[in-house]
């Protein structure tokens, strides 16, 4: 597969993802929302509405408008510039999870970032890579597996990137990913992008590390 189709498979990863997100959670929410609302503006002209409702619907808007913050946050570029040769990466991390998982949506979680001074400035398409993986892999761990605690390591070897993001969820099974699973395919599809590899070690009921490998030239 050349890096036109890699490039190809990835856009239909990421837009599958988006879709998914949408339609499990935004229009639910839109759709219990608006049923109501129109339910008591029909009667509200023959009986006051009970305010139950309304603060019911009010709230499922405003989950609503949360998620699709969290949608475009996970479409927003960082702004790396390609045409700078050295770039940082891992600051923009935990802010981008900051907005993506919001403490009213989940559980408090805790995010340790650990990296190397020569892994924070690295070319701007791996750095690009390192980022999206790093996002993706955390708001999997935290949404999907659970986790409270997840830690991300990034160090330079032999002009290698290598960078890990382990957390303590409940784990999956590697060999059994469902096709639904667009993170895990979009993370995968970035990793070749750039000439690098992306493994996963996990199991049911026990922790999860992602691991992202990439030669820097």
């Amino acid at each position: 597969m050349d890096n036109d189709d890699k490039l190809t498979e990835l856009v239909e990863n990421a837009c599958a993802a988006i879709g998914h997100e949408i339609h499990d959670s935004v229009l639910p929410l839109l759709f219990g929302a608006s049923a109501i609302l129109h339910r008591e503006i029909e009667r509200a002209s023959n009986e006051r509405p009970d305010i139950e409702p309304l603060e019911k619907a009010t709230a499922w808007v405003d989950d609503a408008m949360r998620i699709g913050r969290s949608i475009l946050s996970l479409t927003h570029s960082p702004g790396f510039d390609s045409d700078v040769n050295t770039v940082s990466w891992d600051q923009h991390v935990q802010s981008s999870l900051e907005r993506i998982l919001d403490a009213g949506a989940h559980s408090l979680w805790t995010l340790k970032i650990d990296v190397s001074d020569d892994a924070k400035t690295i070319a701007a398409p791996v750095a690009t890579a390192a980022f999206r993986i790093s996002v993706e892999a955390v708001r999997n761990a935290i949404r999907h597996g659970k986790a409270t605690e997840v830690q991300i390591t990034a160090s330079v070897e032999n002009n290698a990137l290598h960078l890990s993001i382990g957390d303590n969820g409940s784990g999956f099974d590697v060999h059994a990913i469902s096709q639904d699973r667009f993170g895990i395919r979009t993370m995968r599809g970035r990793a070749e992008l750039v000439g690098g590899t992306l493994r996963l070690q996990s199991q049911p009921l026990a922790p999860t590390t992602v691991y992202f490998d990439c030669q820097l030239n």
